[in-house]
């Protein structure tokens, strides 16, 4: 039977603080289910607490998925980072003079009979190889995109904002946070790719996923 195989890697790229952090492990959660699993966050900072917000947010999501009882992977995965984020938020709160801390966030998780479920928040994205080609898997939740799924701003009006690229949604800066499981591979509906997402994605063998800031 194929194997799932996972490695990780991150560099500051010329940065002062690397704020990305990534994390892969494959281990059977307190439910039975065996899990391959790999996130990747953001931080968003000064001083280092976008450092602290990542590595923050990636050992809480661990945490919650080894120790949970959940046996809906989809719900155990969201579940898993709305902890993370609250763990984040908890802790920026208690921060002075207006100070910010947090972080994007997506995640996929592979079922022992080779199902993929994703979660994202924020604009750290994942990809799928298949035949050769990247196919963009998440999208972004930025201003573009969010305004139309809320049905605020036509696609054309949404795009064109001096707001576009604005980032509307990250761990950290709220105490619940909106994570998207959904699957964008065939649309870029949210409800859809929701529902597509709900269901996951059997993979193939020679599939790989790439996960990246």
């Amino acid at each position: 039977m194929p194997s799932v195989i996972m490695g990780s890697d991150t560099n500051p790229g010329g940065r002062k603080y690397n704020e990305d952090r990534c994390g892969v492990g494959s281990f059977v959660a307190t439910s039975g289910i065996r899990l391959s699993v790999a996130v990747v966050c953001d931080g968003v900072g000064g001083e280092k607490r976008g450092e602290r917000a990542a590595q923050l947010a990636i050992d809480a999501f661990f945490d919650y998925l080894r120790r949970s009882a959940l046996t809906d992977t989809p719900k155990l995965l969201s579940s898993a980072v709305r902890h993370a984020n609250l763990m984040a938020f908890n802790e920026a709160e208690q921060l002075e003079g207006g100070e910010r801390m947090a972080a994007t966030m997506v995640a996929a998780v592979i079922e022992a009979d080779y199902t993929l479920y994703i979660a994202n928040v924020g604009d750290s994205r994942i990809y799928l190889c298949l035949d050769g080609q990247l196919r963009q898997l998440t999208r972004d939740h930025n201003f573009a995109n969010v305004m139309v799924w809320m049905e605020k701003l036509s696609a054309e009006a949404a795009a064109n904002s001096p707001d576009a690229n604005k980032v509307m949604r990250a761990l950290g800066t709220k105490d619940n946070i909106q994570v998207d499981v959904g699957i964008y591979l065939d649309t870029t509906d949210y409800g859809e790719a929701n529902r597509i997402g709900r269901e996951g994605f059997k993979l193939n063998s020679g599939d790989s996923i790439l996960l990246c800031s």
